[in-house]
């Protein structure tokens, strides 16, 4: 990997060691393209973590001007964004309470202020919420009166009807800050499965932003962070910040590892759990037990890893929904209501096509449908080249 590249990799650390700090020091000295390095700090979500560093570093006085001060836009700029969305949380969370709805606060609602203890730190997009399924309509319900409508599509409508499959509702959105209120972490036919019952067992109550929630315990944490970041990984969709929040974690909090094995057995999500683990281990230096480092080590494929170097230098692999909306239409029950899904795929509405793809003259959305069905065809052969 190139230079820049490095530098994002030993960015990530929330609290690096001193070595670590003269490490990624002495990599900032070779840095020849620091348009590319600002670049994919920001794309990679690490431009705060590396800005925060800056006056630890010797070298920073080698960085141009216009780029120390894009660094520094973006730490704000997610800063702001974090603080509008505690804003918008606590509205959600107070009118839950009222109504007696309990909430787990997941991923990034929860991680930026209770492990990166900066809610600039670590960007986030959405608010991810777990509920009780016996929850949903009421807490749908509040969400409606607060002023959020939901953003959803045909085909994600049949599922849901037809299935009451989905993990999350559809995404309620308000003033641009989406909320997406989970039933479960998985779905009911992928190979492991986290049990909903079991979280909520397991939960502990926490603040955030001085709101009392629950949050999962730091074991089915860590497991869903590794879980989720399989899912984004395998569809080609990589989140860079998911390999962030598990190398932080890994170092945050202590950690039995028997007692991961264990839960994560019990899950049946050993291997997933354990590459990402190894992964973090090996390329952004999270510090783990030699035997755990041993005993798993085989799970890191050369194929993963080669995935994960592309996706650092910024070798994007194309996504494409088909092999998803072919998952959804095999799990459906009857002929018509997978004929329904996908002609609801093939065919979406109007204000679908106008927002996915930006058409300027809105009388002509339909001569884009077969440009869909192109670039669907397009991504879901090269997604089987690259597997190959």
């Amino acid at each position: 990997m190139r230079t820049e590249d490095l530098v994002i990799l030993r960015s990530v650390k929330i609290a690096p060691t001193a070595k670590e700090l003269k490490e990624l020091d002495d990599l900032l000295g070779k840095v020849t393209n620091w348009l590319y390095l600002q670049h994919t700090l920001i794309e990679r979500g690490v431009a705060p973590l590396f800005f925060k560093k800056l006056p630890a570093l010797k070298n920073k006085s080698l960085l141009p001007w216009d780029v120390e001060t894009r660094l520094r836009q973006t730490y704000y700029l997610t800063m702001s964004r974090g603080m509008l969305m505690y804003r918008f949380f606590g509205e959600v969370i107070n009118a839950f309470s009222e109504q007696g709805i309990p909430v787990i606060a997941l991923k990034g609602i929860y991680l930026a202020e209770w492990m990166y203890k900066d809610i600039a730190l670590r960007q986030f997009s959405d608010i991810d919420l777990l509920i009780k399924k016996a929850d949903g309509a009421k807490a749908l319900n509040i969400l409606r009166e607060l002023g959020y409508t939901a953003y959803d599509s045909k085909e994600r409508g049949i599922v849901v009807k037809t299935k009451s499959e989905a993990i999350h509702y559809p995404p309620m959105i308000k003033d641009g800050v989406s909320i997406e209120l989970h039933t479960r972490l998985n779905r009911k036919k992928e190979k492991f499965n986290l049990p909903v019952e079991k979280l909520w067992e397991h939960a502990v109550q926490v603040q955030i932003n001085k709101m009392p929630v629950f949050a999962l315990d730091s074991y089915d944490t860590l497991i869903h962070l590794c879980t989720h970041a399989d899912k984004h990984f395998r569809e080609g969709k990589i989140q860079f910040t998911c390999f962030n929040d598990i190398c932080n974690f890994i170092e945050t909090y202590e950690t039995d590892w028997n007692e991961l094995i264990v839960r994560s057995r019990i899950y049946g999500c050993e291997a997933i759990v354990f590459k990402y683990i190894i992964l973090v281990n090996k390329h952004l230096h999270a510090v783990i037990p030699e035997n755990i480092q041993q005993t798993y080590a085989a799970l890191l494929t050369v194929a993963d890893e080669q995935k994960f170097i592309r996706f650092v230098m910024g070798e994007f692999e194309t996504f494409s929904a088909v092999p998803f909306h072919l998952k959804n239409i095999e799990e459906l029950n009857s002929v018509f209501e997978r004929v329904s899904y996908l002609l609801a795929v093939l065919f979406p509405d109007k204000s679908f096509m106008l927002k996915s793809y930006k058409i300027r003259h809105p009388k002509l959305y339909w001569l884009y449908y077969p440009y869909r069905w192109y670039i669907g065809i397009k991504g879901f052969i090269q997604k089987k080249i690259i597997k190959r």
